[in-house]
């Protein structure tokens, strides 16, 4: 089952090894590919999403490939950025 009843939504699987450094980690979070809509679909390959709850003293760093791409991340709590763009200078 997809996380957000889109269609155009399929899990990573841990086989996948395209931008997974840690594919033992999917089995605990929710991680999933989403197709662009036809409209975006000659500037956007796919857009990828991750999301997972931890307790309040659990502590996870995940490293990020630096693929050529834009991620948004959006963060629950007490948090220094709620809200963060990270992105690649990277021209094809």
């Amino acid at each position: 089952m997809n996380i957000t009843g889109d269609a155009r939504e399929r899990p990573i699987a841990a086989s996948e090894r395209s931008g997974v450094l840690y594919p033992d980690r999917l089995a605990r979070f929710a991680a999933g590919w989403i197709a662009p809509d036809a409209a975006f679909s000659a500037v956007v390959d796919q857009y990828w999403h991750v999301s997972w709850q931890l307790d309040a003293v659990e502590r996870l760093d995940q490293p990020i490939i630096d693929l050529p791409a834009l991620s948004v991340s959006v963060e629950d709590g007490d948090v220094p950025a709620p809200l963060v763009v990270t992105g690649s200078d990277y021209d094809r």
